[in-house]
């Protein structure tokens, strides 16, 4: 997976919760710890560096902070919506993404 994969699979993201007019709409962006994850300093500084609080974006925005470097992005990232609130919680735990990252709308969760 390189950016432009990881742009799109946000744009299908976006899609399937029914967010119209992604690309002119704010999002929340919220940094949250994984239950039972035992977190390494690179796992603290990636998110003291990154997303040290939550914050609110555009969508070129949120691209830019989890494209930061093309082949690692976060593991996961769920996405909701619910009315014009569109919130995205992650840990911003990092991986290479593999050849093998398909179809699917990894990393994000809805």
């Amino acid at each position: 997976m390189n950016n432009q994969d990881f742009r799109q699979h946000f744009i299908n993201t976006c899609e399937l919760l029914g967010i119209k007019d992604y690309q002119h709409r704010i999002y929340t962006v919220r940094p949250v710890m994984e239950p039972g994850k035992t977190y390494s300093s690179s796992d603290d500084m990636m998110r003291l560096l990154f997303l040290p609080r939550q914050r609110t974006c555009t969508f070129n925005q949120v691209l830019h902070l989890f494209t930061w470097k093309e082949g690692f992005y976060p593991v996961w990232i769920k996405a909701a919506c619910s009315g014009n609130d569109i919130t995205l919680d992650t840990s911003l735990r990092i991986r290479k993404a593999g050849a093998m990252d398909d179809g699917r709308f990894y990393p994000f969760i809805t």
